[in-house]
């Protein structure tokens, strides 16, 4: 039986059962990864960023927000597989971290940067070694994908 065997006649839940279930899930999943971005966005840009703040104070802010919200309810609408979807994002993640790594890498041993908390030469060994780990892993799926 359908979920929406038990609708009444005058609400076309065949369509808009699926479509309230897309954007009650964005906003759902809003709480713990939407947030990320628009509070990202707003650092970059200085701008007042906080849920406690009214919109009128922090209008910048609350767009961002509500574009995330948006793009993700249209996420859920595309025919795509969500588990590939999800996959892939972990994919994107793990490209992007390797840049991220060999950046972070002189920045954890200056003194000018991390005061007198700059890492030991046994953590930068082991820090290079997981970054040229990460870079060999992003190399071999470089390889696997185009052979």
């Amino acid at each position: 039986m359908p979920a929406w065997a038990g609708c009444p006649e005058e609400v076309s839940c065949q369509t808009s059962a699926p479509l309230l279930g897309a954007v009650g899930l964005s906003l759902c999943s809003l709480g713990n990864r939407g947030q990320h971005n628009p509070y990202a966005v707003a650092e970059a840009f200085r701008w007042h960023r906080s849920l406690e703040a009214t919109p009128s104070k922090a209008k910048a802010f609350y767009l961002v927000l509500a574009a995330v919200m948006v793009i993700g309810t249209m996420l859920c609408l595309l025919p795509l597989d969500p588990f590939k979807m999800l996959y892939w994002s972990a994919v994107l993640n793990g490209v992007a971290a390797a840049p991220v790594m060999v950046m972070l890498q002189p920045l954890s041993r200056s003194r000018a940067v991390m005061g007198q908390f700059d890492s030991p030469r046994g953590l930068q060994a082991v820090a290079w070694i997981a970054t040229a780990a990460m870079c060999l892993a992003i190399a071999g799926l470089a390889a696997s994908m185009f052979l």
